[in-house]
């Protein structure tokens, strides 16, 4: 027997806790065209079947949701100041991508 809730289980047994999704894919498949969303019995019973019909392994991949706010900051290029301790310079960036701050010699 197998369903969706003894794969939730077997997930809480390794110690997931919170919120999350399951999805599971044949260990031979891809990601992009193979990937699959498992949160009904019906797709439990799709991947019991395929598992037993090919006799192939298959993986399942646990997908962790964050539900609390996270404040994600851009943090410059900071160096040691007199201003409060922290003095902060600018940050440049050329046509090729290269990083260099404000006033730096070509040299570098």
């Amino acid at each position: 027997m197998w369903s969706y809730f003894e794969v939730v289980g077997t997930a809480r047994e390794f110690k997931y806790v919170g919120e999350f999704k399951l999805w599971w894919k044949p260990s031979k498949g891809t990601m992009d065209r193979d990937l699959k969303l498992l949160i009904l019995d019906k797709d439990a019973i799709e991947l019991a079947n395929y598992a037993k019909q090919s006799r192939n392994k298959i993986n399942i991949y646990v997908e962790h949701i964050i539900n609390e706010t996270q404040n994600i900051e851009f943090v410059e290029f900071i160096k040691g100041g007199t201003s409060g301790g922290v003095e902060s310079e600018g940050v440049e960036i050329d046509e090729e991508g290269e990083v260099g701050v404000e006033g730096e010699a070509e040299e570098h």
